[in-house]
């Protein structure tokens, strides 16, 4: 998706700031577009979520609350593009953080938001703004209990905050959310394969 402002507006009075969505779900929409262009949240309100590259970007989308159903079809659609060699990769990982989304949403339980707790040795100034509610993962189960699907989600949410991380330090995030108290090989290299998995 290309967001860098053409040459020829500069100067102009008027310029695209956002991309603005009406949305029954914010925190979900965002997450699933996060992933999708590999971008991050900006700003986190309570009737207001903005995800962009950066917060110097030109262009950024934002999402807003609408209380009222959907009856026609969306008149606006974006539209992405890729390498050819790319092109069947990106389509399968798009479609797997859609399905996610999908299935997150259904979600009954889901944790309440831990925004409001701060990351281990960081304290309350450090207390990360992640995207929507903690994923449904069950705590302090062996490794080879939990689902890929569910692992990946759980690590989108620690990322959807926009914090940058070494891979030991995600290993650490994730290992405190699944309740892990020590390392071990297979521990360690599953949740490292993950960590480590191209995002596109």
């Amino acid at each position: 998706m290309q967001c860098g402002v053409p040459a020829h507006t500069d100067g102009m009075p008027v310029r695209l700031h956002h991309i603005v969505v009406d949305a029954h779900d914010l925190p979900g929409l965002a997450r699933f577009w996060t992933q999708a262009l590999g971008w991050k949240v900006l700003s986190e309100r309570e009737r207001e979520i903005v995800i962009g590259t950066d917060e110097n970007a030109p262009v950024g989308m934002c999402f807003m609350p609408v209380t009222d159903p959907k009856t026609v079809k969306n008149r606006v659609h974006l539209d992405l593009t890729t390498s050819a060699q790319d092109r069947d990769q990106e389509i399968e990982r798009i479609l797997r953080a859609y399905h996610e989304e999908l299935a997150a949403a259904h979600e009954p339980d889901a944790v309440p938001p831990a925004a409001a707790a701060p990351e281990p040795g960081h304290g309350d100034a450090a207390a990360p703004m992640r995207a929507g509610t903690r994923p449904r993962v069950a705590r302090s189960q062996p490794i080879d209990d939990y689902g890929e699907a569910e692992l990946r989600r759980l690590l989108t949410w620690i990322r959807s905050d926009g914090r940058l991380r070494t891979d030991d330090e995600l290993l650490e995030a994730m290992m405190d959310e699944l309740g892990l108290d020590r390392h071990g090989r297979r521990i360690d290299a599953r949740l490292l394969a993950l960590i480590q998995e191209p995002s596109g």
